[in-house]
């Protein structure tokens, strides 16, 4: 096998990608440019079934995706009564 082929054997969408995490994990996001948009998108839509999963990264241009629910309008910092 090529290393092409082993690279394209280990593609997986971003839903394929979150679907691993689990309540409680810390999830590492890349720093700037290598922000993970379509993984934040992902996991956001399975904030219903995940609790307390923390998520780090470097210089992110914020906010992420799976903390937009909990922004209040005024405010930046999360809403933490659901957590």
């Amino acid at each position: 096998m090529s290393v092409f082929d082993e690279y394209r054997s280990k593609l997986k969408t971003a839903e394929k990608a979150v679907s691993v995490v689990k309540s409680g994990d810390w999830v590492d996001y890349a720093s700037m440019n290598g922000f993970p948009k379509m993984l934040d998108a992902a996991l956001a839509r399975r904030r219903d079934e995940l609790h307390h999963v923390k998520i780090r990264g470097n210089l992110i241009p914020g906010p992420v995706q799976v903390y937009r629910p909990f922004l209040s309008p005024t405010s930046a910092a999360p809403d933490t009564r659901n957590g």
